[in-house]
């Protein structure tokens, strides 16, 4: 189990904005700009491709992780994946690599979520880009887009029906037709020879008279 966790927490701390920007220019990407290695200030200071791609690969690291963790530790995965995604986002701020400065966990946050839980990951989006786009704050958006991922991911379990818990429900209303149901009857509606024979005895009536 301490290995799936290094794993997370190693795979996180990549630091793929301080990589793309030395490949592209040279420079270190912690002494320009707000001197983060995140996407926005590599978007800033190098280039949008540059941002682009950095964006992508930030993204890309939590699902890996789950991906490994997964096939490799499957048991674990189902029973902490929530665990493994947060110390992928732990990774990625507070890497080892660089005495424990990293960026803001934005584009980490929402490539993990988005593989556990794809439509809160895609509201939270929106929002952080429509937060971003008016205010010019990226650490804003990201605060907003992660309130909103928290209550749409709680709304979307809560309102979410289980097929054991369809299977169920279909199997009492099946019951309670089957109770409310006539008791069959002969062709034509009639009752059946040996219940009108029964009848006919409690009344002293002979049967064959009939």
């Amino acid at each position: 189990m301490i290995i799936s966790f290094l794993i997370s927490y190693l795979l996180g701390s990549i630091p793929f904005g301080k990589i793309v920007t030395k490949l592209l220019t040279g420079k270190d990407i912690t002494k320009t700009g707000s001197q983060n290695i995140g996407a926005t200030n590599v978007y800033r200071s190098v280039s949008k491709k540059a941002g682009l791609s950095v964006l992508i690969l930030d993204g890309i690291k939590p699902i890996i992780a789950l991906v490994i963790i997964s096939y490799f530790f499957n048991d674990f995965y189902q029973n902490y994946k929530f665990l493994y995604f947060f110390i992928t986002i732990v990774g990625h701020i507070f890497p080892i690599w660089l005495m424990f400065k990293g960026g803001k966990g934005v584009a980490c946050f929402f490539g993990g979520f988005l593989m556990i839980s794809p439509i809160p990951t895609l509201i939270s989006m929106a929002v952080w880009m429509v937060t971003v786009k008016i205010t010019k704050i990226s650490s804003l958006g990201a605060l907003l887009s992660g309130v909103t991922a928290c209550v749409t991911a709680c709304v979307t379990a809560c309102t979410a029906v289980s097929p054991e818990d369809a299977a169920a429900a279909g199997g009492s209303v099946e019951k309670a037709q089957r109770r409310r149901a006539p008791p069959p009857r002969g062709g034509g509606g009639r009752r059946p020879p040996r219940a009108a024979a029964a009848g006919a005895a409690r009344r002293g009536e002979d049967p064959r008279r009939r």
